[in-house]
C-alpha cells in the first residue's frame, strides 16, 4: 500500500472525495493571505507550535546571535592555536578535521530537523486545511510514517541545491574574510559589510539557491499532506510554477520579506535588551540615591536594581521576540497552504474543463 493510501485524509478532506475544504484556498490572493492572518492570531497554539519548527531548523541560533558576545579574532587564535591557517593562508589539517566534523555534526541535525519540523509542518497544514486555528491546539493523531519520511526527504532534498552554492561560493567568500582580515578595505564599516561587498556575486547565488529550494520544498510538502503521493507532489510542484508563476512568486516574496523582517526586529530587540544589560553590569560609577524616613537619612547605590531591572527587560524582550516569531511564522506557513491549496482546486478545474 501506498503512502498517499495509508495516510490520514486532511483535516479539510472528506474520508472518501480528498477535496480540500471550500473555505481553503478560495477567493483571490488577498483574500487567502487575510485568512492565513486570521489564523496565525486567531489561537495562542498556532503560534507557539510554529515557532518549535523555527526553532529546531536553526532559527534558536539566529535568535541567540544578538545576546552572545563572539570573541574576537585574538580570542579564536588563543583557544583553537595558530595551526588553523597556513603562513600561505591557506586551512591546515587540523582545522579540515574539524569542518569534517564540524559537517558531521550539521548534518545529523539536518536529519533530526527534518523529522521534527515535518511533524510540525503537518500539524500546521491540517489546522489550516480544516479552517480551524484552534484545531492545533487539539490532539492529533500520528503522522504516517511514511508519509513523514517523505516530507522530510523532500525538505532534506531541496537543501542539495543550498549545499552546492554554499560548496562554490565558499573559496570566494574565504578570500573575502581573509582579505579583509589582511588588507581591509576600510575601518569604517564592519567586516561582515565589507566582506559582503568584495563577494557579493557568490553571497547571491547562495540566497537565490536558498530561495528557490525552500519555495520548492515547502509547496510539495503541502501538496503531499493535502492530497497525492511522492511523485505526485512533486510533478504538481513543477506545474504549480511554470503554470502559476505569478502567484507562486508573489507569495514566496511576501511571506520572505515578513518572515525576514519578523526575525529581524525579533533579534533587534533580544540585542537591544540585551545590551542594556551589559551597560548595567557596567556601570562604573554609584547611583547613589538618599531616603529620608521619619529623620533618617540613608543612601544606597541603586546599580543593583538597575542591573536587575534590565534582565526583567531582556526577559520581556524575549517574550516578545518569540511572539513575533511565532506569529510570523503561523503566518507563512498558512499563506504557502492557501496558496497551494487553491493551485490544487485550480488544477482540478483544468482537469474538468479538459475531460468536458
Amino acid at each position: 500500500m501506498s503512502a498517499a493510501a495509508r495516510r490520514e485524509p486532511a483535516a479539510s478532506e472528506p474520508a472518501a472525495g480528498g477535496s480540500v475544504a471550500p473555505a481553503i484556498g478560495t477567493g483571490g490572493w488577498p483574500a487567502r493571505l487575510a485568512r492565513a492572518w486570521t489564523f496565525a492570531v486567531g489561537d495562542f497554539d498556532a503560534g507557539v507550535v510554529a515557532l518549535s519548527g523555527f526553532l529546531i531548523r536553526g532559527g534558536v541560533v539566529v535568535l541567540a546571535v544578538p545576546s552572545v558576545i563572539l570573541p574576537s579574532l585574538l580570542g579564536l587564535a588563543s583557544v583553537f592555536s595558530v595551526n588553523a591557517l597556513g603562513i600561505d593562508g591557506q586551512p591546515t589539517q587540523w582545522l579540515i578535521a574539524v569542518i569534517a566534523w564540524l559537517s558531521l555534526a550539521a548534518g545529523l541535525w539536518l536529519i533530526v530537523a527534518g523529522l521534527v519540523g515535518s511533524v510540525v509542518d503537518w500539524w500546521l497544514i491540517r489546522a489550516v486545511a480544516s479552517s480551524d486555528p484552534a484545531a492545533v491546539g487539539r490532539p492529533q493523531g500520528v503522522p504516517d510514517p511514511v508519509l513523514l519520511l517523505d516530507m522530510a526527504a523532500i525538505r532534506i532534498g531541496c537543501l542539495l541545491p543550498l549545499g552546492a552554492a554554499l560548496w562554490a561560493a565558499s573559496s570566494p567568500i574565504y578570500d573575502a574574510v581573509y582579505g579583509e582580515l589582511t588588507s581591509p578595505t576600510n575601518l569604517s564599516d564592519p567586516i561582515a559589510l565589507r566582506v559582503a561587498a568584495r563577494a557579493a556575486t557568490p553571497l547571491g547565488l547562495v540566497i537565490v539557491a536558498w530561495l528557490a529550494g525552500e519555495t520548492v520544498s515547502t509547496i510539495a510538502v503541502r501538496r503531499l499532506v493535502l492530497g497525492g503521493g511522492f511523485l505526485g507532489a512533486l510533478q504538481g510542484t513543477v506545474g504549480q510554477l511554470i503554470l502559476r508563476p505569478a502567484s507562486t512568486l508573489l507569495t514566496m516574496a511576501t511571506t520572505t520579506v515578513v518572515s525576514v523582517a519578523g526575525v529581524a526586529c525579533a533579534a533587534v530587540i533580544t540585542g537591544l535588551a540585551f545590551g542594556f544589560v551589559l551597560d548595567a553590569a557596567r556601570l562604573p560609577q554609584p547611583l547613589a540615591a538618599t531616603v529620608s524616613i521619619a529623620g533618617f537619612n540613608a543612601s544606597r547605590d541603586l546599580r543593583p536594581l538597575v542591573f536587575l531591572g534590565s534582565v526583567v527587560g531582556l526577559a520581556f524582550a524575549w517574550v516578545l521576540a518569540l511572539a513575533i516569531v511565532g506569529v510570523t511564522s503561523a503566518w507563512r506557513s498558512a499563506a504557502w497552504t492557501e496558496e497551494t491549496a487553491a493551485a490544487i482546486a485550480w488544477d482540478r478545474a483544468r482537469g474538468v474543463n479538459r475531460a468536458e
